[in-house]
């Protein structure tokens, strides 16, 4: 009896020795798909260890060397701040395009997206917010200047992530479409890290001049009669919920020189407004 209940507060103490065991390190990936190639940025994190990458090892390491590419807190792998691969270019899953003689930009996607961020030559400009597949979203450039938050990675990755994307740009705009899945496989690290962050970024350099047309409106008219005055392309909607508030709506209709609908009669302990004379 007592050696069953030995073995029983004995087993749940090992579980837990074996999960917190685990490998002692952890990868953040970023695949860079850039006009000329693909790249696999690699950076390892933890404990100095031998991994096994294939049939090759790689050795990871703690240093106070710096480089431009490093990131702080990062291990060094065979004496480079990361683990760095490149392949062929893939087709472009995503475009933006600058409407001619104006801001108007458009962002086409045949994936799904997390962001969309503009390097106008000055700072990154947020485009748009996550799309879907096939969608597209027009709009006008936002003016505020913004440093990109990329989910799948840290401040410091990011920093360094976006550095080397404007070496590459030249004179040109750059375009940083955020993809919602992985284009590339995960690397078969041996043994298997504890945790593996892995993130898409399509660059872009330049925008293709197109005619570009305006978002559709919300709405559409479905009929107007020949007395219709509204000739605005947006509409509008005032609300006016005591008399102070509709003499105001009223006066910037009438300067606006908006079709005016019949004033509203109120009832109130002043009794009832508009006169009866009219309004």
């Amino acid at each position: 009896m007592r050696k069953s209940l030995l073995l029983l507060l004995v087993l749940p103490l090992l579980g837990a020795c074996e999960v917190l065991q685990g490998s002692g390190y952890r990868v953040a990936e970023a695949q860079l798909l850039f006009p000329e190639a693909t790249e696999r940025w690699t950076y390892f994190y933890g404990e100095p260890r031998e991994v096994r990458l294939g049939e090759k090892v790689l050795r990871l390491e703690k240093t106070t060397r710096e480089s431009l590419w490093a990131v702080p807190g990062a291990l060094w792998v065979d004496g480079n701040p990361l683990l760095r691969e490149v392949g062929p270019a893939l087709r472009p899953v995503a475009e933006a395009v600058r409407g001619v003689g104006g801001s108007l930009v458009e962002v086409r996607t045949q994936t799904a997206l997390r962001a969309t961020w503009l390097y106008d030559g000055v700072g990154w400009v947020r485009l748009t917010g996550s799309l879907k597949e096939g969608e597209r979203r027009s709009l006008v450039q936002p003016s505020t200047y913004l440093t990109p938050d990329l989910y799948a990675f840290t401040g410091a990755e990011t920093q360094v992530l976006l550095r080397e994307a404007l070496a590459r740009r030249g004179d040109r705009q750059v375009v940083l479409f955020e993809l919602a899945e992985p284009v590339l496989k995960p690397l078969g690290l041996d043994p298997a890290p504890d945790g593996y962050r892995v993130g898409a970024l399509l660059v872009q350099y330049g925008l293709r001049l197109e005619v570009v047309s305006p978002p559709a409106p919300l709405y559409r008219i479905l009929d107007r009669g020949t007395q219709a005055a509204y000739q605005d392309t947006e509409a509008k909607a005032f609300l006016a919920n005591d008399p102070a508030r509709f003499a105001e709506v009223w006066n910037l209709i009438v300067a606006n020189r908006l079709p005016r609908p019949p004033p509203p009669a109120w009832t109130s302990a002043r009794g009832a407004w508009p006169p009866s004379s009219g309004a």
